[in-house]
């Protein structure tokens, strides 16, 4: 028996220090509804994880959240944009050309216009990106699943320790006797007696609320 709450949590390392960490939580839903959010590198992921997902949950509204810490080195690094540079430089060139100065070009002041050095990106696409996402999916996945199956345990448990009380109490109720004398008191035994079915429901009812 597994509650349709749960939440689990998995990562993984890659070869650059890197983070991939996917959390999974998910509320009651008669039908299985799944949700993805996550980084843009990854977007390519949803469908492959989602089938991972489906195979193992049947129902509840599942969130699954995945976000890339980077290392150090990996949040430091930068590339140049050669394209832009280099068209940057032509074009400075053939503007002091026209206002008959040198050709010479001061590269490091154009490197410091916005986008000629970019942050280098995660490779989504990349084999080890994809397996590491997998790999901390399916972690989180086990985790959650391991939360739910004891939740609906101890479910299990509670809902039994009640029908246990509720039998009793259905016995007792089913074998009550009328001894009484007058007439009104039998009547009264005969309309306890009719309804216990409908008093042992109600209390059935409530135990589980209440």
């Amino acid at each position: 028996m597994f509650s349709m709450t749960g939440f689990g949590k998995g990562e993984t390392l890659l070869s650059d220090g890197s983070v991939v960490s996917v959390q999974i939580s998910s509320v009651n839903r008669k039908q299985l509804e799944i949700r993805f959010a996550l980084p843009n590198e990854l977007t390519a992921l949803e469908i492959p994880g989602r089938k991972i997902i489906s195979e193992a949950v049947s129902r509840g509204a599942v969130q699954v959240r995945c976000t890339l810490t980077a290392s150090n080195s990996a949040a430091n690094a930068n590339t140049v944009n050669t394209a832009l540079l280099d068209n940057l430089i032509r074009e400075c060139r053939a503007a002091r050309v026209r206002a008959n100065l040198d050709c010479n070009v001061a590269v490091e002041t154009l490197l410091a216009l916005p986008q000629v050095i970019e942050k280098v990106k995660l490779d989504g696409d990349s084999p080890e990106v994809t397996n590491a996402f997998i790999s901390a999916l399916k972690i989180a996945l086990d985790n959650f699943n391991s939360m739910r199956k004891n939740e609906g345990e101890a479910l299990k448990n509670d809902l039994l320790a009640r029908l246990d009380k509720l039998e009793k109490i259905h016995a007792f109720l089913s074998e009550a006797r009328y001894d009484g004398d007058s007439l009104e008191e039998m009547e009264r035994f005969s309309f306890f007696s009719s309804k216990h079915m409908a008093i042992t429901a109600y209390i059935f009812i409530t135990s589980i609320v209440g």
